[in-house]
């Protein structure tokens, strides 16, 4: 069973769902755009692609890279809506290089 990344960032998902509805079917918009409003609708949620703590096990789909390998499993430390910190790789990488395997 494919599991979604956005569990728990349902407010992420909305946000690139938005950004994805207005590139395609109307007029472009900057994401920055799509931040702002979903902060005058929601005021009290600061946590908006803010990182946080997310241990899952992760899936390496992408092609050749230096680091992981294609359909190797890895444990992530944190997600922010979009990246995924990744144990022992020095930076981000994005959550369309995974399939969750938990």
């Amino acid at each position: 069973m494919k599991r979604n990344h956005t569990a728990s960032f349902e407010n992420e998902a909305l946000c690139h769902k938005l950004l994805g509805y207005f590139n395609q079917k109307a007029t472009p918009i900057k994401f920055i755009t799509i931040l702002e409003i979903f902060k005058i609708l929601h005021p009290n949620n600061r946590k908006l692609f803010q990182d946080r703590k997310c241990v899952r096990k992760i899936k390496y789909i992408g092609g050749k890279h230096a680091f992981f390998k294609k359909g190797e499993i890895y444990e992530s430390k944190s997600y922010n809506g979009a990246t995924y910190t990744v144990n022992d790789y020095p930076r981000r990488i994005g959550d369309a290089y995974f399939v969750r395997e938990d």
